[in-house]
C-alpha cells in the first residue's frame, strides 16, 4: 500500500508540474532575450534565448545563435543547445537534426536514435516510420528522395524494427483486389520521397539490394526476420494465412505457386504458356482459411499442402466477410465451400 501511495504522489506531482509548465508564457525582456514567466508575471525561466516555443508536456524547444535545445520547466537544459533543428515528431518524441543528419530523443532529453540517419519519415497511422542511412538527396519532379540509401523501419518510440540494411524496401500496397491477375496486395515501387509516410502496418515487406526494383524481392516480417531470401521468385504477393503466392516468369511461360512462410515449403500449382506480363486472368487466389482456388483447365481448390480437394469448376466467387466460396460446376450447378469444411 505504501508503494502505491508513493507512486500516486509521484504521478500527482508530475501532473502538477506539467500543468504548471503549460501555464508558463513566453516572455521577451528589454534586451530582446526570451524566457518564461508564470501567470503572475514572475520570471520562472531566465531570459537567455533568442527564440522559444511554448511548453508541450513539460518541454520547450529553445534556440540561441541558430542552435536548438530542449528545456524543462525549471529552466534546465535536458538537451544541449547545439542542434540545427528540433521538432516534435510524436508524443514525447522529438526529431533532432545536426546538419544533414537526423536522430530522435524523448521528452527527458535521452537520445533514442543517434543523429546519424539521412532521413526519418513522419509516423503513419499504424505508428511506423521509415529511416534511411546514407544516400544522396536527389530531386525529381515529384519530390526529393535519398538515392542509394539503405532503409529500415522504426516504431513510434524510435525502436528499430527493421534495421536499415536494404536499398530496396517495399510495402505490399499495390491494391489489385478484384483484379484479373493478382486479386490481392502486391509490392509497390516507391522512391521513398522525404515528404511521404508509409502506407501499411508493415507486417510484411519486400526487400532487395537493388533500389527501385520489386523484381525477385525477398520477404521480411515486421520484426526484421527474413522469411524468404531474394532472387527466388519473380513476383511475390502479401502473405495470407501463412501462405504467400508467387509467380515465376519465363519468356513464354509463367509458373504459379505458394510458399509456406512457417514451414519454408513451396509447391507449384499452375503453369501457363504465356509470359507473366500478358496474363489477363486470375491464376491462383489467396488462402481463405485452409483452402485456396487454383486456375487450370478448370478451377480447383487446394489445401496448404497442395492437395486438390475439389475440381471441375468453370467459375468461382467468394466473400471475405463470411469466408465462403461459391463454385459453378461444368454441369451448371453451384457448390458452396467453407474456408475449413467443404459442403
Amino acid at each position: 500500500m505504501k508503494i502505491k501511495r508513493v507512486l500516486l504522489c509521484l504521478f500527482f506531482l508530475q501532473m502538477v508540474s506539467i500543468t504548471q509548465a503549460q501555464n508558463l508564457k513566453v516572455f521577451v525582456n528589454n534586451k530582446g532575450k526570451i524566457g518564461f514567466v508564470n501567470s503572475q508575471g514572475k520570471e520562472i525561466v531566465k531570459c537567455l534565448y533568442d527564440n522559444a516555443l511554448p511548453f508541450n508536456d513539460g518541454v520547450a524547444i529553445v534556440s540561441k545563435s541558430d542552435k536548438f535545445g530542449l528545456l524543462d520547466i525549471n529552466g534546465n537544459l535536458i538537451l544541449p543547445v547545439k542542434y540545427s533543428q528540433i521538432s516534435l515528431w510524436a508524443k514525447d518524441m522529438y526529431l533532432i537534426k545536426s546538419g544533414k543528419k537526423m536522430g530522435l530523443c524523448n521528452s527527458k532529453g535521452e537520445i533514442v536514435l543517434p543523429v546519424k540517419y539521412s532521413h526519418i519519415s513522419k509516423l503513419n497511422t499504424y505508428g511506423k516510420a521509415l529511416i534511411a542511412l546514407g544516400g544522396k538527396a536527389t530531386k525529381s519532379e515529384d519530390g526529393t528522395y535519398m538515392a542509394n540509401a539503405k532503409y529500415g523501419i522504426i516504431d513510434a518510440h524510435g525502436k528499430i524494427l527493421i534495421n536499415p540494411l536494404y536499398k530496396g524496401l517495399y510495402e505490399f500496397s499495390f491494391d489489385a483486389e478484384g483484379g484479373a491477375l493478382y486479386e490481392g496486395k502486391r509490392l509497390a515501387y516507391s522512391y521513398h520521397y522525404t515528404k511521404d509516410t508509409l502506407i501499411t502496418d508493415c507486417s510484411y515487406m519486400g526487400f532487395s539490394k537493388y533500389p527501385l526494383s520489386i523484381f525477385k524481392a525477398g520477404l521480411i516480417d515486421a520484426n526484421g526476420q527474413i522469411l524468404l531470401a531474394p532472387n527466388i521468385y519473380n513476383t511475390i504477393m502479401e502473405p495470407r494465412g501463412d501462405m504467400m503466392r508467387y509467380y515465376i516468369s519465363k519468356k513464354k511461360k509463367t509458373i504459379c505457386g505458394y510458399y509456406n512462410i512457417k514451414t519454408k515449403e513451396s509447391f507449384n500449382v499452375a503453369e501457363f504458356n504465356s509470359p507473366y506480363e500478358k496474363i489477363e486472368f486470375w491464376t491462383h487466389g489467396e488462402f481463405n482459411g485452409d483452402i485456396a482456388p487454383v486456375n487450370g483447365a478448370t478451377w480447383s481448390f487446394i489445401d496448404k499442402k497442395g492437395n486438390v480437394l475439389r475440381s471441375g469448376y468453370n467459375s468461382i466467387k467468394h466473400s471475405l466477410n463470411c469466408s465462403l466460396w461459391a463454385a459453378k460446376t461444368t454441369a451448371g450447378t453451384w457448390d458452396v465451400l467453407m474456408s475449413r469444411i467443404i459442403l
